[in-house]
């Protein structure tokens, strides 16, 4: 792949952190039930904060989002555990 191949990817792909993971919700977004506008409000920044507010007690790791896990940040996931 080209680098600027990889630089239009970048550009384009829509990912968020929740409770210190990274997750690409570029082809999840359309299918968000609380619509496309309130799930860009989270794009490329951490949404932790914002998904619990409007999923109380729901654990990430018990829906298909978990599933577009590509990574995680260390110092934030030492703050959720």
């Amino acid at each position: 792949m080209t680098k600027e191949k990889a630089a239009e990817i970048r550009v384009k792909m829509i990912w968020t952190v929740i409770d210190g993971d990274i997750y690409d919700i570029t082809n999840y977004v359309n299918d968000h039930p609380g619509g496309y506008k309130k799930i860009m409000r989270g794009d490329k920044k951490d949404s932790s904060e914002m998904f619990h507010r409007y999923h109380p007690g729901l654990d990430i790791a018990r829906t298909p989002v978990v599933l577009l896990k590509i990574g995680e940040i260390a110092y934030l996931k030492q703050k959720y555990l």
